[in-house]
C-alpha cells in the first residue's frame, strides 16, 4: 500500500491519518524530530520531515490545523512535492464536487461533511467532522471549517478564513452573496448574518465584529 508523509503529530496530524487509511494510505507523520513526537503518537510511523521529502513520487499532507501555519509549509514545499486532495468515504457531494475537489491540491474533508453544488475551493483548505456546505458558495484557499459549522448558500469567503466550531453563517443570493474577507475568524458558535470584513474577528449571536 502506497505511504501518505502527514506534516504535523498533533491532533489535525493524527485525524488525518485516519482519512489516509479510510482511503487506502499507509499513514507516516512527519515530526521535525522524529524522537520528540509525543507518545500519543506510538501506533503510528513517525518520520523526521527531512529525511521524507527527499523521496521523490511520493504523497504528502498537511496536518496542521492553523491556516497560517499550513500556509507556510505549503509555501516550502508545493513546487516539489505531490499534495492530494483527501476526501473521506462517508463525506459526500453534489452532483460533480467529488470530481471538482480531487482537482484541488492538499484538501481535506473529514467524515460526515457535506458539500452540495456548485461550491468553489480553494487548494489547502480544511473541512472538519460533519461541516456543511450549501450551494454557490466560494471559499478561499487555506480557510478552514471547524467540526460542525454550517454555510448556507451563496456565501463567499476569501482566503485564510477560519469558521470556528458549530458557527453558522446565514445565506446570501445570487445577486449578493454574503462575504466574509480574507484571514477572517468567525467564532465558535457565532451566526453570522451579514457580510464580515477582513482581518478580523467576529463571535456571538448574531456575530459582531470584538477585534
Amino acid at each position: 500500500m502506497e505511504r501518505l508523509f502527514i506534516f504535523g503529530v498533533g491532533g489535525q496530524a493524527r485525524e488525518l491519518a485516519g482519512v489516509a487509511a479510510a482511503l487506502g494510505y499507509v499513514p507516516v507523520l512527519l515530526s521535525q524530530s522524529a524522537d520528540k513526537a509525543p507518545s500519543i503518537t506510538s501506533d503510528l510511523e513517525v518520520i523526521e520531515e527531512a529525511e521524507a521529502v527527499l523521496l521523490d513520487g511520493s504523497a504528502f499532507a498537511i496536518g496542521i490545523g492553523d491556516n497560517i501555519a499550513r500556509a507556510r509549509v505549503a509555501a516550502r514545499y508545493q513546487d516539489r512535492l505531490t499534495f492530494p486532495s483527501l476526501l473521506h468515504p462517508d463525506a459526500s457531494f453534489g452532483l460533480g464536487q467529488r470530481e471538482f475537489l480531487s482537482a484541488c491540491r492538499g484538501v481535506v474533508v473529514q467524515a460526515g461533511v457535506r458539500i452540495t453544488t456548485n461550491v468553489a475551493v480553494g487548494d489547502f483548505c480544511n473541512f472538519n467532522l460533519n461541516a456543511t456546505v450549501s450551494h454557490d458558495c466560494r471559499i478561499g484557499a487555506f480557510s478552514t471549517l471547524s467540526p460542525g459549522a454550517s454555510v448556507a448558500g451563496s456565501v463567499h469567503m476569501g482566503a485564510g478564513v477560519w469558521i470556528g466550531v458549530g458557527a453558522v453563517v446565514s445565506n446570501g443570493t445570487a445577486d449578493r452573496p454574503l462575504s466574509i474577507g480574507d484571514n477572517t475568524v468567525i467564532g465558535a458558535g457565532a451566526v453570522v448574518i451579514r457580510d464580515c470584513q477582513a482581518d478580523a474577528v467576529y463571535a456571538g449571536v448574531p456575530a459582531r465584529r470584538i477585534r
